[in-house]
């Protein structure tokens, strides 16, 4: 299923995942915590992160 985020969401979720990244030992993990939290695809949030859409 393709779920379309608006452009508010993407900007909390790279500001949330700045935020948590000095917390855990890695990237992914940092992005596994906060996808988790937002309920979307760590996929997603890994590929907003390389600044791909």
């Amino acid at each position: 299923m393709n779920r379309k985020y608006s452009p508010e969401m993407r900007e909390r979720a790279l500001r949330m995942l700045v935020e948590a990244r000095p917390e855990h030992p890695s990237m992914m993990s940092a992005v596994r915590h906060v996808a988790g939290v937002l309920g979307m695809s760590p996929e997603t949030l890994r590929l907003w992160q390389l600044g791909l859409p």
